[in-house]
């Protein structure tokens, strides 16, 4: 018999004058529709899992003194149980992991009122109407975990059942954050991001340039009007989905084009003035970017030119999964030192919730995800900004 049956503040078994009897029922979740695609929705859950609620019953037995104890103990338990949303919670005897369940508001115990004054003793079912899920302890997954951005972490040691909302804190060591893009993907093999100079360039003059703002410590740099092509992800085997292009990029003077497309045609573009980097978001795409036989390439291909005058930089270029969980936040003119994406979507800059420059969320992760994490300053002065990243979550389980 487990140690530990509370409802609310209620205690259903102290063991003097509440017994939870032999008979629990902790209820199945009843699943009534396993998954749900939507593999280019912006800002969606591709998998979306929905299940009945859940019925709990406690065989109980409450023991008074007397009649006028009796009536306080069960009304104590009426009343939460009248509660619009209450918990419950239960623990194994000699297990310190207790599984919280989160509850509706519920129908009132059934109580023989004839056994109160003769025996003070009543025994009934407490039927309880609870979420399909079991929670654990809140869990920390990474705590401020140091590195630099664009970096992708692995949520392959998460437990649970069930994809659980994520509560990711990004903290810059050294320059402040301008903008952030954050986004799962139910691979654990995802490469998120390409330097410029490790690409093979087509078309345009272009040339690896040294640059202590650069990631890498080079840029890829196009000081013509003709495009500079070149493949930066191939995609024939990436999960299909919708991703979002980001590339970090600036121009020295006049202005720059950025794109990306396959087979020489360009899908997107974005015309850029800023001279020093910046990451910016084009058009989402949908990956692979054309379905094609097996051996066959579904290269995605990235672009760049500097329109008149001038050089045309390009740092690196990325894809931020959207899919299956996406969040952002770009502020056109200030930058915070802490950003927190909370369980609930709201995303504080700062401590303080900042809604009007963010996107998606929340943030639903499970172990065969990872998460990808593209965070820049605001003067494109640190080549990989560095960021101690804390993730935590709270356990779903199916008992």
């Amino acid at each position: 018999m487990a140690s530990v049956f509370t409802l609310g503040s209620f205690n259903c078994h102290d063991r003097l004058n509440t017994f939870v009897r032999p008979g629990v029922q902790i209820g199945t979740p009843e699943t009534r529709w396993e998954e749900r695609e939507s593999l280019h929705g912006i800002n969606r859950q591709a998998r979306v899992r929905t299940a009945a609620l859940r019925t709990i019953v406690w065989p109980m037995r409450i023991v008074a003194s007397n009649a006028n104890d009796m009536r306080s103990r069960i009304a104590s338990l009426r009343a939460e149980c009248a509660k619009a949303t209450n918990t419950a919670v239960m623990a194994p005897d000699g297990d310190s992991t207790q599984l919280t369940y989160r509850l509706v508001r519920q129908t009132q115990p059934s109580v023989p009122w004839d056994e109160l004054y003769a025996l003070q003793m009543a025994e009934f079912d407490l039927i309880l109407t609870a979420e399909p899920f079991a929670y654990g302890s809140e869990v920390t997954l990474f705590s401020a975990s140091a590195g630099t951005c664009p970096r992708v972490l692995d949520l392959s040691a998460m437990v649970g059942d069930y994809p659980a909302p994520l509560e990711i804190s990004i903290t810059a060591t050294v320059e402040d954050i301008a903008s952030l893009y954050a986004g799962l993907v139910p691979d654990l093999s995802f490469d998120h991001y390409n330097e410029g100079e490790d690409m093979t360039w087509v078309g345009g003059t272009n040339s690896d340039v040294a640059d202590a703002a650069a990631h890498g410590g080079y840029t890829e740099r196009n000081t013509s009007a003709t495009a500079a092509v070149a493949t930066y992800a191939h995609t024939a085997f990436y999960r299909r989905g919708t991703y979002l292009p980001l590339m970090r990029a600036r121009t020295s003077a006049n202005s720059a084009r950025l794109g990306y497309g396959y087979g020489g045609s360009e899908y997107d573009y974005l015309e850029i003035a800023n001279t020093t980097f910046r990451t910016h978001a084009l058009k989402p795409v949908a990956l692979p970017i054309v379905r094609t036989r097996p051996g066959t390439p579904a290269n995605l291909q990235a672009r760049i030119q500097q329109n008149v005058s001038g050089n045309a930089d390009l740092d690196w270029v990325g894809l931020c999964p959207i899919s299956w969980g996406f969040a952002s936040w770009v502020h056109p003119t200030s930058d915070a030192t802490t950003l927190i994406f909370g369980y609930d979507g709201t995303l504080y800059a700062d401590g303080v919730a900042s809604t009007e420059y963010k996107t998606g969320g929340p943030l639903y992760g499970f172990r065969t995800d990872r998460l990808c994490i593209f965070a820049d300053d605001a003067d494109g002065s640190e080549d990989a900004l560095p960021c101690n990243v804390t993730v935590k979550y709270v356990p779903r389980y199916a008992q």
